[in-house]
C-alpha cells in the first residue's frame, strides 16, 4: 500500500539536498519517485494545501536536475490538483502539456499515463471528441510499442479496447456516454470501482453523516503476504487471486454497500446504515467466505487469508481521517497475526 511506502521513504538524508538531481535506479531517484507519489497522495486524500507545498517541492527538484522530461511529472500533480479545486480547464491543459513533454522525451509510461488522464478529464467536461481522440492516441502508441507488458498491463489493454468499441456509441447517443463515465470509474482487473469512484461516494457518505446524522463504516481490506503468492505461484496467480477476492467481497457485502479495489491487494468497502457491531459481524462473515474458498482451483498449495481494519465514519470527517483510523485497524490486525505465529 502506498501508505506503508510513503512511512518507510519519510527520512531524507540532508534537507540542503532534497530531491536534487534524478538518475534511473538510484538513491536519487527514489528519493524524487517518493516526493511525487506522496504529492500525489496528499491529493488524494483531499489535503490540497499538502498537495500544493509537495508540488512546490517537485518544481524545485526540477530546475535542479536539469531534465526537461520531469517536468511531465509536476505537469500530472497541477493536473491533480486543478481537479481537485474544481478548475477543469487549468487541468485540462496541465494534462495537455504533460502529454507534449512525454512524447516529445520518449516516454512511453507518462505519455500513456497522460492521455489517460486527457481521456478522462475530457470526458468529465463532456467533450466527448476529444476524450475518443485521446484514447485513439494511446491505442496507437501501444500497438507501436516493442516491450512486453508488465502485469496488470493487459486488463488497462482490455478496458482500452472496450472503451474504442464504445466510441460510435459515445458520439450518437447519452447511453454510450453513460457507459464511458462507467468505465473511467472501474477497475480494469476486477470489475470492481476504483479508487476516484471510491472517493466521490465518500464524499456523499461524509457528507450524509454530517449534515443528516447517517451511519457508516469503511472497511479496510488487504492480503496477507501477497508477494510471496505472487513469488512463489506466479503473477497469474496473485491475478485470479484478486479477482476471486472481489466476487467473495461482492458475495458478502449488502445491496448498500459500496465495495472498491483502492490499488495493488488493497480493497475498501463503504459500509452504509451500519455501525461499528454490524460491521464486525460483516468483517467475520468475509473473513469465513475467504477461509472456505478453495484457493487450490488457482494453485496448488495455495491458501489466503485477509487483514481487515474497521472505521465508524464521525461528523466533521475526512476522506484521510477515515482512511487513517481503518488502515491502523488493518495493520494492527496483520501484526495480531504476526505475533499468533
Amino acid at each position: 500500500p502506498l501508505t506503508e511506502h510513503l512511512g518507510r521513504c519519510e527520512v531524507v538524508p540532508d534537507p540542503s539536498r532534497r530531491l536534487i538531481g534524478v538518475g534511473l535506479g538510484s538513491r536519487r531517484n527514489s528519493t524524487f519517485t517518493y516526493a511525487f507519489n506522496k504529492c500525489m497522495w496528499l491529493i488524494w486524500l483531499g489535503d490540497l494545501d499538502g498537495g500544493t507545498a509537495q508540488s512546490g517541492l517537485l518544481r524545485e527538484a526540477v530546475a535542479a536536475a536539469g531534465h526537461a522530461w520531469l517536468q511531465a511529472l509536476v505537469l500530472w500533480s497541477e493536473s491533480e490538483l486543478a481537479l481537485a479545486r474544481g478548475r477543469l480547464p487549468e487541468a485540462r491543459a496541465c494534462a495537455g502539456r504533460m502529454t507534449d513533454i512525454a512524447v516529445a522525451h520518449g516516454h512511453e509510461g507518462l505519455a500513456a499515463s497522460s492521455l489517460q488522464q486527457q481521456a478522462y478529464l475530457a470526458s468529465v467536461a463532456g467533450d466527448h471528441p476529444a476524450a475518443v481522440q485521446a484514447l485513439r492516441q494511446l491505442a496507437q502508441r501501444e500497438q507501436a510499442a516493442r516491450s512486453a507488458s508488465l502485469r496488470g498491463r493487459v486488463a488497462d489493454v482490455e478496458q482500452q479496447l472496450a472503451l474504442r468499441r464504445r466510441t460510435q456509441e459515445l458520439q450518437a447517443s447519452e447511453a454510450g456516454r453513460a457507459h464511458f463515465e462507467q468505465l473511467a470509474l472501474q477497475d480494469g482487473l476486477t470489475g470492481l470501482p476504483n479508487r476516484r469512484h471510491f472517493e466521490l461516494e465518500m464524499q456523499t457518505v461524509l457528507a450524509g453523516v454530517a449534515e443528516h446524522g447517517d451511519v457508516a463504516c469503511v472497511a479496510m481490506i488487504d492480503v496477507d503476504r501477497f508477494k510471496q503468492i505472487n513469488d512463489i505461484h506466479s503473477h497469474n496467480a496473485g491475478d485470479a487471486v484478486l479477482q476471486a477476492l472481489a466476487m467473495l467481497i461482492r458475495r458478502c457485502a449488502r445491496r448498500q454497500d459500496f465495495p472498491a479495489r483502492l490499488a495493488g491487494d488493497e480493497f475498501v468497502v463503504i459500509l452504509r446504515d451500519t455501525g461499528l457491531p454490524a460491521a464486525r459481524t460483516l468483517a467475520r462473515r468475509l473473513a469465513q467466505a475467504v477461509a472456505e474458498h478453495p484457493w487450490g482451483s488457482v494453485a496448488p498449495g495455495l491458501s489466503v487469508s485477509l487483514s481487515l481494519g474497521l472505521a465508524e465514519v464521525q461528523p466533521g470527517d475526512t476522506l484521510h481521517d477515515v482512511l487513517s483510523r481503518s488502515d491502523r485497524g488493518m495493520y494492527a490486525d496483520k501484526r495480531s497475526k504476526v505475533a499468533a505465529r
